[in-house]
């Protein structure tokens, strides 16, 4: 069809046979032609005279009848050759008739997105929307604010395309106002920052977020508005922005013709911070630099280098958006010149394949033989991941999988590792054999969803009042017709206002109905809810399904976000420190978050010399004043004895009250409190200008990236000559990473990272970044610096065994059916090839027959099963895949809570920890990152899946809450001991305020005739008061599943439970924890060795502990939550130390402290224990033998730095290491609590 101007773009394929090279920009179209036309040459292949083909673009001007025109060509040299009428085509010209209104829905609230179609409604704005259905718009009317009236009707609505106007008549408005209503549409509640404040900004560079806020209420929508605008767009404020001084810009060639070649990039600055540089490459690379590489004479120098072929010949670019400037480098392939006998590049496609395995899915198969290899594959500029079926990278057949985004045309380039393009177009003849490629992409509209296609549709609830907390509904739906690939639709509101998660599609198979749980906010505005179900292709609205409608009512339409009244500076704006003891510093900040409450928060402050955030948490143990609605939080930080003199600020806020639609510091800019903002620390004078340096650096020195091992380690050793590096500071905390020696001046560190599946291109470069003392020195080891000291500076990629592996899969349903899997390294002949499929019926993984295999996807049949999820793994030749879970699609209706989640517990920092094991798992089994523990395949246990479970006689019932069992391994007699010990109540440092010692037990042992597994329930009370603890303990004789949490918990063979409930306890304080304390122990007769490790994550919060004497060990899970008050919240499992435990190579003890926030009600904790053989011999920590004492990581201060490898051609690792004494920080709580308590007793 044509565009605005009346023209059609079309492109063609044609092949000649000539004596002679033809050069391609010497076709033309006849000028005698009757339409006006255009040629354009965009690229051929003649490697053979007698196929030469070209490939055009062909520009047409539509005629008012749609007139078929036919194309005829040209070639004009010594002489001119005809090739008359080759081709026709029609260029539809849109005509009057064809441009009319089909249908018109009433009005409603919307979120206007101008696109090309325009329209008129003055004095309305108006816009228009595209929908997912062909032709078909919504339009968005708007009124400016501050408009003094909204008139009843709309009046006439014009519309215009190219020169085709058309009118639909005016419309009832939903909320007609003038000034002269006794009851205004909107009133203005609050404005910040006020008019003609004078920012100026600090080197937290807050200006480009400040914006002006205008809060409005609407009594007659019952909703609140929120409108904003940016400071470059205000005439009310003025901004007086930092200047940053761009001392230097510039790249370097690092060159080594028989290794590597890197490109280094430089920046001067005198602000630090974090800056962006884009360095134009194949891919581009954005990379974020947080650490300068150095610092002196206040000005910060940042570095980077990526590798790239020793083969590339052009340029590399880096951009500097924050100063919208670039520096370029001009590389020289260092093969250049006679002596290497460059040859041109040959590239040769022999074959070109899509083959439609889904809807919307495509696998596309590509054969071509190269004299250079390729370095990257783009489809229409957008890289790609395509993988090696068969063959060398140099002559073989590659394949990968395209999810259509409603792709009709299509470009594929190829770079090669001397950065030459080649190009594939859509019917495009690719080779001598003019094999042309397919016109385009379809989808298959067949199984596109349209509002015909439904037979049902319904809610659970038509009407969701919110006054009786009514936040949860679903929509149910079925179809005229089976539809694949419905289970890929979601539910997403189509509400500027509502922010919510996406609902993913279920099916009941009871009902036979798809079913979609959805939940609103209090924010949300009485009337329908206006949402749309989207598989990314396609849309339904839910205007389009206007006869089946839910709506709210009776909303308190909550918008206003968390707002910021007050903060103060902690202990003041200014501090001087003799250097002697460590204190905090900080602000008081008064938050104001009407009518729900505020519930959790983060801060990031920042200094002049640090740019690195140090991350406060915010939450109710935070609150030294108020309530939740309008209550002053505590955002402190510690800062250490050895110090630099700098100024702090907050960098930025989250304040967690669904999106924050403005930055929370605009209420404090223009206020009194402005100048709060920024504290001066003065520390005394020291000269040390060294930053610390690597003496030692080692590294795994090659991977197999295609193999289910990939795990690097790395040893790093620092020293800081004038003793900067001491135990005070921060953490940055990156997995796997820790000290393994410290005394203030150097350091050790180890750890590993496990790289992505086929990670890297040829080698993969190391830089180190981010070394920095108390002092402030920094320091950072980039790639050529580490080849400069001879140190290890690249890891070498193998890639010889390519073993398969899963990514994800379609949804599926326990009634069965078809399902996709996604990966690489499948193959495509089904010879050698298993696919098993566990369905956790007990029959462990079963083969299962494949319907259809290419090297990055597959699909099976699976039967009717009866478990929630199932695993999946694939074997080729012997080589095995990891292990994927698949979650079912299947619908089991929850009642949900009554309340909304407003009052939910924080959540965390995602785990960046990963599971034991080496490899992960030990393959057998699967990562959970919540739980950091494996779940093990079936016959294997243990945090890494590394052991056997021990068939161990039933426990006996003990006086007390207790766990004993004795059996004999290896003619070693080994005693188990499980107990609870104490209660105690602490305040909000974790100090002990009150314990109750556990005594007069009372026992009751369970049936035998009602409940058939051992079961021995204790109660007791704490000392005087009326709070009872009850525990019961059981014994599985067999596994067992249970629930917890809304959670299933799968308990092995002969492992013991532990479940306690806690009833209602009076705290001293609100902000007070309760803690269990629980004792393990293993004992053997004749040990030769003990040990114990622990699983813990980013928090330090406890998952497992596993304690060994010699192959035997005690493995005890602490779940992260508990049910507290009836709701399930996150709870912290401390380890306790004990200095009276004595550690033998017969005897180890651990205590864990399962502490609970502050409870009204009652608590219920869930524990469990087994008994274990290991049968892999996985690394023990701190491993106490009779011959000798090792002490692995005895004395670990913390967790430091981690490490980030890249492929070559992006920067490789990445060390960022500070350091955190939490014992200092909480030392210093409790002096200060006493310095107060003296202060008020005196």
């Amino acid at each position: 069809m044509e565009d605005a101007t009346h023209t059609c773009y079309n492109t063609i394929s044609v092949a000649f046979d000539s004596d002679v090279l033809l050069d391609k920009t010497k076709f033309s179209i006849p000028i005698t032609s009757t339409d006006s036309k255009a040629l354009s040459p965009i690229s051929s292949i003649q490697t053979l005279l007698s196929t030469q083909s070209f490939y055009f673009s062909i520009q047409t001007i539509s005629n008012t009848e749609n007139l078929p025109i036919n194309i005829s060509l040209q070639y004009q040299d010594t002489q001119t050759f005809d090739y008359p009428n080759i081709t026709t085509l029609v260029c539809n010209r849109v005509n009057v008739e064809d441009f009319k209104i089909v249908k018109v829905s009433n009005l409603s609230l919307y979120n206007a997105m101008t696109i090309g179609l325009s329209c008129q409604a003055p004095p309305f704005y108006c816009s228009t929307n595209p929908t997912s259905r062909d032709n078909q718009f919504a339009v968005s009317l708007s009124i400016p604010l501050g408009y003094q009236s909204i008139p009843s009707s709309t009046g006439i609505i014009k519309f215009t395309y190219i020169d085709l106007e058309l009118t639909i008549p005016a419309m009832d408005t939903i909320f007609p106002w003038n000034v002269t209503n006794e009851l205004n549409l909107i009133r203005n509640i609050r404005y910040f920052p006020p008019n003609n404040t004078n920012y100026i900004e600090t080197f937290s560079f807050q200006a480009k977020k400040i914006e002006q806020i205008m809060m409005f209420d609407s009594p007659l929508l019952k909703s609140n508005v929120l409108y904003s605008f940016k400071f470059k767009s205000s005439y009310r404020m003025n901004f007086t922005t930092l200047d940053i001084k761009l001392f230097s810009f510039n790249m370097f060639n690092k060159t080594n013709s028989t290794d590597i070649s890197v490109a280094r990039t430089e920046i001067s600055v005198d602000y630090i911070r974090d800056y962006q540089i884009s360095i134009v490459f194949f891919p581009t690379f954005n990379i974020v630099l947080k650490y300068p590489s150095e610092n002196s004479n206040s000005q910060f120098k940042y570095a980077t280098e990526i590798p790239y072929p020793n083969q590339f010949s052009g340029y590399i670019n880096s951009q500097l958006p924050d100063f919208q400037t670039m520096s370029s480098l001009t590389v020289e392939s260092i093969f250049s010149g006679t002596i290497f006998n460059i040859n041109d590049w040959v590239f040769e496609i022999y074959d070109f394949q899509i083959t439609s395995v889904s809807s919307f899915t495509f696998i596309i198969r590509i054969s071509f033989s190269t004299n250079y290899e390729i370095l990257q594959l783009t489809m229409n500029s957008n890289p790609q991941k395509f993988q090696l079926l068969e063959g060398t990278p140099f002559n073989g057949t590659y394949e990968l999988s395209i999810y259509n985004n409603n792709i009709n045309i299509y470009t594929f380039s190829f770079i090669n590792t001397r950065g030459e393009f080649k190009y594939l177009y859509n019917s495009q003849f690719y080779n001598n054999n003019l094999n042309s490629t397919d016109p385009y992409l379809s989808i298959n509209t067949s199984d596109t969803l349209s509002p015909d296609d439904f037979s049902y549709i319904g809610f659970r609830r038509t009407t969701m009042d919110l006054s009786k907390n009514e936040f949860s509904n679903t929509l149910f739906f079925n179809l005229t017709r089976p539809l694949s690939g419905i289970l890929d639709y979601i539910f997403v509101f189509n509400d500027p206002t509502n922010q919510s998660p996406t609902f993913k599609t279920k099916f009941d198979i009871n009902k036979n109905l798809y079913c979609i749980d959805f939940n609103v906010t209090s924010k949300s505005v009485d009337g329908p809810v206006r949402f749309i179900l989207s598989n990314y292709q396609n849309m339904i609205y839910s205007f389009d399904l206007s006869n089946f409608t839910v709506n709210i009512i009776n909303s308190i339409s909550h918008s206003y976000q968390p707002e910021i009244t007050s903060i103060k500076a902690f202990p003041s704006t200014s501090i001087n420190t003799d250097g002697q003891n460590q204190f905090q510093l900080g602000w008081n900040v008064t938050i104001l978050n009407e009518p729900l409450g505020f519930t959790f928060g983060t801060f990031e402050i920042i200094s002049n010399l640090d740019s690195l955030p140090r991350v406060i948490k915010v939450n109710e143990f935070n609150r030294i004043n108020g309530n939740a609605q309008n209550g002053t939080y505590t955002v402190y930080t510690t800062i250490a004895t050895k110090c630099t003199s700098q100024n702090f600020t907050i960098r930025s806020i989250s304040l967690t009250d669904g999106v924050l639609q403005y930055n929370p510091l605009s209420t404090i800019i223009g206020t009194p409190d402005e100048s709060e903002l920024i504290i001066s620390l003065i520390c005394p004078t020291i000269l040390d200008t060294t930053p610390p340096v690597i003496t030692d650096f080692s590294v795994t020195p090659s991977v197999k990236v295609y193999s289910m091992d990939r795990r690097v380690e790395f040893n790093l050793s620092i020293s800081d000559v004038n003793g900067s590096a001491s135990e005070n500071g921060d953490i940055i905390e990156i997995p796997s990473l820790s000290f393994s020696y410290f005394d203030g001046i150097s350091a050790t560190l180890n750890g590993y990272s496990d790289l992505p599946y086929g990670f890297g291109f040829n080698n993969i470069t190391i830089s180190i970044y981010g070394i920095v003392d108390n002092r402030l020195n920094y320091a950072s080891y980039l790639t050529s610096d580490l080849l400069s000291i001879g140190k290890t500076y690249r890891i070498f990629r193998d890639s010889s065994v390519v073993y398969p592996y899963l990514v994800s899969s379609t949804p599926i349903l326990s009634l069965g059916g078809p399902m996709g899997l996604f990966g690489a390294g499948f193959s495509s002949y089904k010879l050698g090839i298993s696919v098993l499929v566990d369905f956790k019926d007990g029959k462990n993984f079963q083969p299962i027959n494949i319907d259809f295999l290419s090297n990055v996807y597959f699909n099976v049949t699976l039967p009717r099963f009866f478990q929630s999820s199932i695993d999946v793994q694939i074997i080729r030749n012997g080589l095995s895949s990891n292990i994927l879970t698949v979650d079912v699609s299947d619908y089991y209706y929850q009642e949900p809570t009554t309340t909304p989640n407003v009052t939910s517990t924080p959540t965390t920092t995602p785990n960046t920890k990963t599971c034991p094991g080496n490899p992960i798992c030990n393959n057998k089994g699967k990562c959970n990152l919540q739980t950091l523990v494996c779940e093990c395949i079936p016959m294997w246990y243990g945090p890494s899946c590394a052991s056997e479970i021990i068939i161990i006689p039933t426990p006996t019932p003990q006086p007390q809450p207790t766990s004993e069992t004795t059996y004999v391994f290896d003619s070693n007699n080994i005693t188990s001991v499980v107990q609870v010990i104490a209660v105690r109540e602490l305040n909000d440092i974790y100090n002990v305020v009150n314990e109750y010692p556990i005594q007069n037990w009372t026992l009751t042992i369970a049936d035998p005739k009602l409940i058939t597994i051992p079961t021995y329930y204790y109660q007791t009370q704490l000392g005087n008061t009326s709070t009872t603890l009850n525990v019961t303990i059981e014994f599985f004789t067999n596994q067992t599943e249970r629930q917890f949490g809304g959670q299933n918990i799968t308990l092995s063979p002969s492992s013991i439970k532990f479940s306690m409930s806690i009833g209602r306890y009076q705290f001293q304080s609100k902000t007070n924890y309760l803690q269990v304390v629980m004792a393990a122990t293993i004992q053997g007769s004749d040990g030769s060795c003990s040990s114990k490790s622990i699983g813990s994550g980013n928090d330090n919060n406890v998952r497992w502990i596993k304690m060994n004497i010699d192959k035997t060990s005690l493995y005890g899970r602490f779940i992260t939550y508990g049910i507290i008050d009836g709701n399930v919240r996150t709870i912290e499992n401390r380890l306790i130390d004990d200095d009276n435990e004595t550690e033998t190579p017969q005897t180890r003890t651990t205590k864990v402290g399962i502490t609970i926030p502050n409870f009204d009600d009652s608590v219920l904790l869930d524990p469990d224990f087994s008994n274990l053989i290991d049968v892999n011999n996985d690394s023990n920590e701190n491993e106490i033998c009779q011959s000798k004492k090792k002490l692995s990581n005895g004395a670990i201060a913390g967790i430091v730095v981690g490490c980030v490898v890249a492929i070559a051609i992006v920067v490789g690792a990445a060390l960022y290491f500070k350091k955190r004494a939490k014992y200092n920080r909480e030392k210093l709580k409790m002096s200060q609590k006493l310095e107060r308590m003296n202060n008020k007793e005196n």
